[in-house]
């Protein structure tokens, strides 16, 4: 979710300048819903990694800090290179200059990573992709759940699990979210990006966000998956967070030293299936909107938040149609979650979190949500 995206770089006030780096391309897993294009497998070189760090850390700007991601591909694939980043930054900036952070589907992080990643706790936090209980997961991403050791990552503070979800693991929604939180995580939910979903999906995915919704109601000490906890209050503010822009976000370079906008527009993403067409490469502020019916609708902010998803889907109709019938969905079941929770009387903390300020304004985008906003059709 973008208004997460954003609430996570900032710091009393202040963004982060992050630099997403591809270490390399290649992945030792082929999980079903990946766009990835593995057939090249580049690998960047430490040289190419130093001249972006150092070209970062001498931007001027009021930052609140500097953080180097490590996209993949799996990041842990190219461990030696990661190391040599983090020692070179240690040496020449010091330890407390950069955070860093990488996505991992966790297979490789035993043994000499393991310890390594556990020396430098107080700098490196790794999230770990996982989809819930053995089962999903097994299903998905090649039967990997096994070879990751989920008490290691949960042994980090505010650890924090990533959850695809699709089409096929729609009806074990609840099922896996109480998974990862009893395990210790906090769970982050992404809709599968790809080509996989129907119009005939739709229902179920309804039918999962109620009984997702049926659940959290009747826990309030929980902190919901990021799936239901938008942060709906953006819809009501004039000075609204550009999505992808300097302001929220800085930059992908991939393994040549190229940049783009996110990782998304790189080469090895632009899988046949769903690519961006190549004239919104690096020009994604051109894809404001999906469709021109979106400049009218309540949830355009939100729904329309990332342009690399716009742009591979504005010249694909029935891509773009599924697509905004599931965000009206996710977007209803939202505002009435907010509406339930403060309807219950019990004592919910992600309630508790918000200024008054904050919650008059949620209230009302969810009032003008469930009024105007029609999941039955598309823009």
């Amino acid at each position: 979710m973008f208004s997460i995206l954003i609430n996570s770089m900032i710091k009393n006030g202040k963004i982060f300048y992050e630099l997403c780096l591809i270490p390399t391309e290649r992945c030792n897993l082929n999980c079903t819903y990946c766009l990835v294009n593995k057939t090249a497998g580049h690998s960047m070189s430490f040289d190419t990694a130093r001249e972006q760090i150092d070209r970062m850390m001498h931007e001027r700007g009021d930052f609140a800090g500097y953080e180097v991601s490590f996209m993949g591909g799996e990041p842990f694939l190219a461990f030696p290179l990661i190391k040599e980043i983090v020692e070179y930054c240690h040496t020449t900036y010091g330890r407390e200059a950069i955070r860093f952070s990488t996505v991992t589907n966790g297979t490789l992080v035993h043994g000499d990573i393991q310890q390594w990643l556990v020396d430098h706790r107080d700098c490196f936090f790794p999230t770990v992709s996982v989809d819930g209980e053995k089962a999903t997961h097994d299903a998905h991403r090649c039967g990997s759940f096994d070879r990751i050791d989920l008490d290691f990552f949960a042994s980090y503070e505010a650890p924090v699990a990533n959850m695809v979800v699709s089409p096929l693991s729609l009806s074990a929604l609840e099922e896996n979210v109480k998974f990862l939180e009893s395990r210790g995580f906090y769970v982050k939910t992404f809709l599968e990006e790809g080509t996989g979903w129907r119009n005939e999906h739709l229902p179920l995915f309804a039918d999962s966000l109620m009984r997702l919704i049926t659940y959290y109601l009747e826990k309030p000490e929980a902190m919901p998956t990021t799936m239901l906890s938008n942060s709906l209050y953006l819809l009501m503010d004039e000075d609204k967070p550009m999505a992808c822009e300097k302001e929220a976000y800085s930059y992908a370079v991939d393994t040549f030293g190229n940049r783009y906008d996110c990782h998304r527009c790189m080469p090895f993403e632009q899988n046949p299936d769903l690519p961006i067409p190549a004239k919104y490469i690096n020009n994604l502020g051109r894809v404001k909107y999906i469709n021109d019916a979106c400049r009218y609708c309540f949830i355009s902010y939100m729904c329309n938040a990332c342009p690399a998803s716009n742009a591979a889907r504005i010249e694909r109709p029935e891509l773009a149609d599924v697509y905004c019938r599931q965000r009206k969905v996710l977007y209803r079941a939202q505002a009435y979650f907010y509406l339930m929770a403060l309807d219950s009387g019990k004592n919910h903390r992600f309630i508790n979190r918000m200024s008054g300020n904050k919650l008059r304004k949620t209230v009302e985008a969810a009032k003008i949500i469930l009024q105007t906003i029609d999941s039955a059709h598309s823009f």
